[in-house]
């Protein structure tokens, strides 16, 4: 599983953003081989970050309140949407039943 969003993370790197635009100059300016490192130095701070991340998350999520919390808003934000859903369908149902 963590493999799994590991490759979407990096995957992500993709997207147009400060980075892409820094990678973009500094290849134009300073040539391929250069543009590449800084690729890779990138690539491995956005894993350092990645792992990090992961390691403050399962801290935090293994104690029991926490759990309970998470487990509660989960369990409102659910009922929330099946209520707005159900809403949405029924007012769907009426106007075509018009």
């Amino acid at each position: 599983m963590i493999f799994i969003g590991l490759k979407l993370g990096m995957l992500l790197q993709l997207a147009i953003g400060p980075m892409c635009l820094m990678v973009f100059n500094t290849s134009a300016t300073y040539g391929l081989f250069i543009g590449l490192t800084l690729v890779l130095a990138i690539a491995i701070v956005d894993l350092i970050y990645i792992a990090l991340s992961g390691f403050g998350v399962a801290a935090i999520i293994n104690k029991n309140k926490v759990k309970f919390a998470i487990k509660l808003f989960g369990s409102i934000v659910l009922a929330i949407f099946g209520a707005n859903t159900s809403c949405i369908n029924n007012l769907v149902y009426i106007a075509l039943a018009l």
